[in-house]
Order: C-alpha cells, then sequence, then structure tokens
C-alpha cells in the first residue's frame, strides 16, 4: 500500500487543500467528546452506586453511552450501516498503516495502531450514539450538526482539490463519494428523527410504546414452530372421507397407521413414510398401501391433498430457488448490515487504490519500455540482447493487459463472496436454533465462552480485511491464470506457431485421458471381478466382500510399480488443487481452507464460529421468547399488586389486616361446609374433642 505522504501527494498532485483531513479528525474530538458528554448528562444510570463522598452529587446521570446492540439490534439496521459507511476512508487510512497520530519506536507499532483505532472509533462515536439515544430530539440536533461538520469539511476537500495525478480528473470524488452519500442519508435521518420527535414533543403524535424484547420476526418465527401444518389437516380429512364407512354401521373397523408417499420437489424425489409426515390412524381393514389400486381409487379427497400441496409450494422463480430466497421471519442483525456495508465501501475504495498503483508502475514500466526501445534502436535490431529485450516487452505488454482484464473477475468473485456470506449466515445460525451441529468439525461443539466473547468482537473487522487481502491475492491468482492462457494459447497464435501450440495440447489431453482412463479401468475391473454379487436386488452396490482373490492378489502385485509413478502426479495434483482452492477462499472467514483436525489454527473460522454461537445464545427466538412471557408475566403480576394496593388505599372504610379478612373466609367456608373440619390439620395444644364439638355445633 501507498505511504502516507505518497497518498497524500497521488490524491491532490500539485493542489494544496487549506483542509488537512488528519488535523481535522484531532480536532473533532472536541466536540466529538462534548456530545458524549451530553448524551451521558441525560442517560440515566440504573444502579445508582456511592463510590465516594462526591458521588452523590451527581445523582443518577451520566450513564454509560452505548453506540449500538451488536447483537441483539435488529432496528434501525441500514442507518447503522450506512453509519459505518462513513468511517470507510479512515478504516482505509489505518489498513494502510498510514495513519500514525503518533510517532514511537518500530516495536511497538501495535500499540500505536491501538491508538490510531480509538481515536478514530472516538470521533464517530456521536453517529451512531445519536442514532441509538432515548432522547432523540436531542440527539437528532446534536447527530445532525455533527454529520453536518463533517460533511461541509470533505465537501470543501473535494472542491478544492478535485483532481489527481494518476485516475485524471475529480479523482478525490472517486475517493470520497462514497462518505459523502452516507453522510447526506446521515443528515436526512437525522432530520427525519428531529421532525419525529418534535411532533411527539407537542402532543400531535403518540409516544411509541417501550421497545419489547421480542422483535416481531422472531415472535413469528415462533409461531411457524408452532403452527400445525394445513397440508397435513387435509391429508387427514381426505384419508377419512375417502374411506368406506360402508363397514362402520356393521361394527367398528380397526385403526390402522398410515403414512403418504408425496414427492418433494426440493430434493427431487419421493419421501415415503415417516420421513414425509407422521401418521395418522384411519379407519380400514387392510393397511393403505400402493400395491392395492382398488384402495387408492377410492382415496376421492386426494386431489385436494396435492392442490394444496402445490399451493403450501409456491413456484418460485429462478433467484429463490438458486440464489436466496427471503424469509419474513428472519432478520440480520445491525452487526451484519454495518459489517457488509462497510466491506462493500472498503472494497471499492482498495480498487482504486490498487488501480491508482498500477497507473503509477504502468508509467514507470513505460519509461523502461522507452529505454529498451532506445537501445534496440541505437543497435539498429542487431544487439546482443535484443531478442531477450523483444520478450521483455512483450511480457511488459502482456502483464499489464491481464492485470487490467482480472479486475473486474476479481471484484465480481469478491462481492459475490460478501452476499454469500449472509446466506451462509443465515443457514449456520438457523441450523444452531434447531440444534443441529453436525456442520461444525467436531472440536467447535462447545467452545470457550470467552473465546466466542473476543470473537464477535473480532467478526466485522477481520471480515472486512479478509475481504480486502483476499480481493488483492485472488486478482494475483487470476492474472498468473490468465498469463499463463496468453503464453499457452493466445501468443503461440500471435506468432504463427499454432500447429505446434495444438500438437503439444493435444498430446497433453490425450497422456492425462489415458491415465484418467486406466484409473477408471482399474475401477471397473475391482467392480466387475473382485467383488462379490449383490445380497439383495434393491442394493445400490456390491457388498465389500472379495471374489477372485488370487487373481485380485496378482492385480495388486502388477499395478503396485505403475501406482508409484501415478503417485508422484497424484501428489502434485493435490498440491496444485489445494493452492488453488485455498487462494480462491481466502476471503470466506465462513469456510475453513485447513484440513480436518487443524481447524483451530484458522483464526478466521474461529472468530465466525464464536460470533454464530453468541448470536445463538442471545438472539435465539424460542429463548427470547421465553424470557419475554417471563418478563411480561412479571410486569403483569407486578401491576395487579400496586393496583390491589393502590385500591386498598383508596378504600374510605377502615383498614382490614389480611390475616382477618383470611380467618373469616375461612369461617364463612366451614361453616358452608362443616364436613371439612375433620380433615383439618390439628393445632399442638388442640384436641379432637373440640373439632368434635364444634361440628356438632356447626351441624345444629
Amino acid at each position: 500500500m501507498l505511504s502516507k505522504n505518497t497518498r497524500t501527494g497521488q490524491l491532490n498532485g500539485t493542489c494544496t487543500s487549506s483542509v488537512d483531513m488528519e488535523l481535522f479528525l484531532h480536532y473533532s474530538l472536541i466536540p466529538s467528546l462534548f456530545i458524549i458528554l451530553i448524551l451521558s448528562f441525560l442517560q440515566r444510570r440504573e444502579h445508582r452506586r456511592q463510590r465516594d463522598d462526591t458521588s452523590y452529587l451527581l445523582g443518577n446521570r451520566f450513564g454509560i453511552i452505548m453506540p449500538l446492540d451488536f447483537v441483539g439490534t435488529f432496528s434501525n439496521r441500514w442507518s447503522y450501516g450506512i453509519a459505518f459507511g462513513a468511517t470507510a476512508n479512515k478504516v482505509m487510512f489505518l489498513f494502510s498503516e498510514g495513519y500514525q497520530p503518533l510517532q514511537i519506536p518500530q516495536w511497538a507499532q501495535a500499540f500505536e495502531l491501538l491508538i490510531g483505532g480509538i481515536e478514530v472509533g472516538l470521533s464517530h462515536f456521536p453517529f451512531f450514539a445519536c442514532l441509538s439515544s432515548e432522547f432523540q430530539l436531542v440527539s437528532s440536533i446534536l447527530g445532525f450538526c455533527y454529520s453536518l461538520i463533517w460533511f461541509a469539511v470533505t465537501v470543501l476537500q473535494v472542491s478544492q482539490c478535485p483532481h489527481g495525478q494518476f485516475v485524471g480528473k475529480y479523482e478525490t470524488l472517486m475517493f470520497y463519494w462514497p462518505s459523502l452519500l452516507c453522510l447526506a442519508f446521515l443528515l436526512g435521518r437525522f432530520l427525519h428523527m428531529f421532525v419525529k420527535a418534535l411532533r411527539v414533543h407537542l402532543g400531535w403524535e403518540f409516544q411509541v410504546e417501550e421497545k419489547s424484547v421480542l422483535e416481531t420476526h422472531q415472535a413469528e418465527h415462533v409461531k411457524q414452530l408452532l403452527r400445525t401444518p394445513r397440508l397435513h389437516i387435509m391429508y387427514v380429512l381426505s384419508i377419512l372421507n375417502a374411506v368406506s364407512w360402508s363397514n362402520v354401521a356393521a361394527g367398528a373397523p380397526a385403526w390402522t397407521s398410515h403414512h403418504i408417499c408425496i414427492s418433494d420437489s426440493r430434493q427431487g424425489k419421493a419421501r415415503q413414510g415417516k420421513e414425509a409426515f407422521p401418521a395418522v390412524l384411519v379407519p380400514s381393514e387392510q393397511p393403505l398401501q400402493s400395491s392395492t389400486p382398488h384402495l387408492w381409487s377410492r382415496v376421492i379427497g386426494l386431489d385436494l391433498v396435492w392442490s394444496l400441496l402445490a399451493d403450501r409450494e409456491k413456484k418460485k422463480s429462478w433467484f429463490q430457488t438458486r440464489i436466496y430466497e427471503w424469509d419474513p421471519c428472519f432478520q440480520f442483525p445491525s452487526r451484519m448490515i454495518g459489517t457488509i456495508v462497510l466491506a462493500f465501501i472498503c472494497l471499492y475504495l482498495f480498487i482504486v487504490i490498487e488501480f491508482c498503483v498500477f497507473v503509477y508502475v504502468r508509467d514507470e514500466l513505460d519509461v523502461f519500455e522507452n529505454k529498451l526501445e532506445s537501445y534496440i534502436t541505437f543497435t539498429n535490431h542487431s544487439g546482443v540482447l535484443t531478442p531477450v529485450i523483444l520478450q521483455v516487452k512483450e511480457l511488459i505488454t502482456v502483464t499489464k493487459g491481464v492485470w487490467v482484464a482480472t479486475i473486474l473477475p476479481a471484484s465480481l468473485t469478491c462481492v459475490s463472496y460478501l452476499f454469500h456470506i449472509l446466506v451462509c449466515y443465515r443457514k449456520h445460525i438457523k441450523r444452531l436454533w434447531a440444534g443441529d451441529k453436525h456442520f461444525l468439525p467436531l472440536k467447535f461443539h462447545n467452545p470457550a465462552s470467552s473465546a466466542s466473547v473476543v470473537a464477535i468482537a473480532r467478526y466485522s473487522g477481520w471480515q472486512i480485511a479478509y475481504v480486502l487481502w483476499g480481493y488483492l491475492i485472488i486478482h494475483v491468482v487470476q492474472s498468473l491464470c490468465g498469463m499463463a492462457i496468453m503464453y499457452g494459447l493466445v501468443l503461440p497464435i500471435v506468432h504463427n506457431q499454432g500447429l505446434e501450440m495444438l500438437q503439444g495440447l493435444g498430446i497433453g489431453i490425450l497422456t492425462v485421458s489415458i491415465v484418467v482412463g486406466l484409473m477408471i479401468l482399474q475401477m471397473w475391473i475391482a467392480a466387475s471381478f473382485f467383488l462379490q454379487p449383490k445380497l439383495g436386488t434393491a442394493d445400490k452396490q456390491k457388498p465389500l466382500a472379495l471374489n477372485n482373490r488370487k487373481a485380485f492378489h496378482n492385480f495388486n502385485y502388477f499395478l503396485f510399480f505403475y501406482n508409484v509413478l501415478l503417485g508422484l502426479g497424484a501428489c502434485l495434483s493435490r498440491l496444485l488443487i489445494s493452492c488453488l482452492l485455498g487462494t480462491w477462499l481466502i476471503a470466506r472467514i465462513d469456510r475453513t481452507i485447513m484440513q480436518n483436525g487443524y481447524e483451530g489454527a484458522d483464526m478466521g473460522f474461529s472468530a465466525w464460529i464464536g460470533m454464530l454461537y453468541v448470536d445463538h445464545y442471545h438472539t435465539n427466538p424460542v429463548l427470547v421468547s421465553f424470557c419475554h412471557i417471563l418478563i411480561a408475566n412479571h410486569k403483569e403480576k407486578k401491576l395487579q399488586q400496586t393496583t390491589k394496593y393502590w385500591c386498598l388505599n383508596q378504600s374510605a372504610g377502615p383498614r382490614v389486616s389480611a390475616r382477618s379478612r383470611t380467618r373469616w373466609f375461612l369461617l364463612q367456608t366451614l361453616i358452608n361446609n362443616p364436613r371439612l373440619i375433620i380433615h383439618r390439620k390439628l393445632k399442638s395444644g388442640h384436641s379432637s374433642q373440640e373439632s368434635q364439638i364444634l361440628m356438632a355445633c356447626l351441624e345444629s
């Protein structure tokens, strides 16, 4: 990446701006701290503790300000995501290690980056704090003013020096337009919050109720789990209508358990028996089977079942079937939305910076090519190094063309990864909700709690870094593959060597085909001659039982020496495939590239698993619904007690103790039900004769 001075010179060219963005970042901490203090003063602490003699002066003011809930926030998701997008330029400065607020030794750079990250986070803290504050009237004003300051300074920076020396016109705008767009959105968002809060303050609108623990989509998910499938009910009704009830009058029929076979369009195969639907009780004298057509013909309601099945499994579009299907009972948390938005903007900035570096290198290579051309002209194409120079020039030309041509495929690959990460997140979290951990390695079935908590803090930053580095690595690999194609197929044709190229390509394809054919032949011989026949007609393959043992041992002996040479090629192919898959999937943090048993060494995958477990334990709809029911019942009981005490306090009559009232009700019950006296527990000091006397008096 570019250094600080080089990057600044490239962005501004010969222009000198009156705004230093890094200096403004330092000074922005002043209004940021001011806004944090105001919001902290308005925020009341739930549990006040006196830690010293002067703490009572603060009362319950100056509570802790939370920018956003990284675990359970599902509202204002896109607002938080856009707020993250506004920090993209500063994140790229941190990623390039060009932002150095302090001058410290080389060995302490980790602390310098930590301080720089804290400063960047503190400067953008008001965006998130104002979005999540309960005091929307004040927070909207503060957030609007702070966003307006950043927007004005960024516009001033772009307007004074819009051009650069690499891309040319509007180079600076290419870097800052995502941040400007995000800041403009935040201005509109804070203005909308102000208007809404002002209408509530003036009494034109009702105050929004207190936010519930249970989100709407979580409640819908639980309802979906508890809902009885309509298809199952209609299936039972159709079977009951289909069975002949003529035998019912003669005698009660036997109740038989049946299943129905219905093809599953998603699996492309039939599901039968318990895998399809649970058993239903059908009055019949014999089981309902597919082998009894006379009974199937009497199922008059079966068409209704198929129509309901078609209604349930609606026709899905190609996008829903192959790529993504929207689920109304699921929402991504704000952390995931913010991570994806920031990753998109950072990826765009990374590509722009990479292109600027490419333009710089291309200009230097053009100067080098001009020197080589002057040497060839000076020697009149008769120099000793002329063939080598021509090959070097050809290599430079091919490299530049391939690098530019592979920018789009590498970009699309990383963009598809970002969307695929969301798909994998939903799929994995739903499996954890269902209690399915088979998709995880065995050592990740019970991760450490501390590691999971740290993982959710690492995930967002690591995901962005993995995408950026993954783009660069994928771009390099695709460029190498492109150069191999150019030198293997295109350039021979350009140099009139197409026949030689086709001859070599044909020999290579034929050699590989023979090797693969021999491997397939070994499989066919083993399946045909060295395995015993199938045990049943329904078996898919032969049992692992040897046949013709003497021929089998001779077969192994003579192929032993050939397989030694074949193993060399298999080893090289294993290495090549591992390298290609590893570099191709380096940006996929949701999939480990380590071998089985070494997944713990993949820190990115460990962060992904830890993040999933934290979300699973804190946003599981069933668990959240249970907590919601407990909280609602607690509030209801508390309200009932408060109402009862209020009614007692407001009564005009004399106060009656609860004990006296209970004894009066007990006496009234015993008078109305004298027989209960003999079943009462006797206290110490009272004899059974007293109970008999009291019972006799009541009966008389």
